[in-house]
């Protein structure tokens, strides 16, 4: 069973995060202690090396994890009038999304 499938049953995301923290923690205790892993599910050995880079203890700006995914550079925001128009326009999108 794909871990996909086995927490489309779980009626909460918070409870899915939860075990596959856990489970990501015993494939690291596996690892850690040279036990042999059995064949792992590409996605259960991708939060197993998540896990392996201690993530919750650094920082990456937007213009890094932007740049990383999309190959593209993000350029900071001046006070040019366009850059003003689009703050502002993100600003009420935002604002519209939170008064929902």
């Amino acid at each position: 069973m794909k871990l996909r499938q086995f927490f489309t049953g779980f009626p909460r995301k918070s409870t899915a995060v939860i075990c596959t923290v856990l489970l990501g923690g015993a494939l690291l205790q596996c690892a850690k202690s040279q036990t042999p892993l059995p064949e792992i599910d590409p996605d259960a050995a991708l939060v197993l090396s998540l896990l392996g880079e201690n993530l919750s203890n650094r920082t990456f700006s937007f213009a890094t994890v932007a740049e990383a995914c999309s190959g593209k550079r993000v350029l900071p925001l001046t006070q040019d009038v366009t850059h003003q128009h689009v703050t502002a326009a993100i600003e009420k999108a935002l604002q519209a999304t939170l008064a929902e």
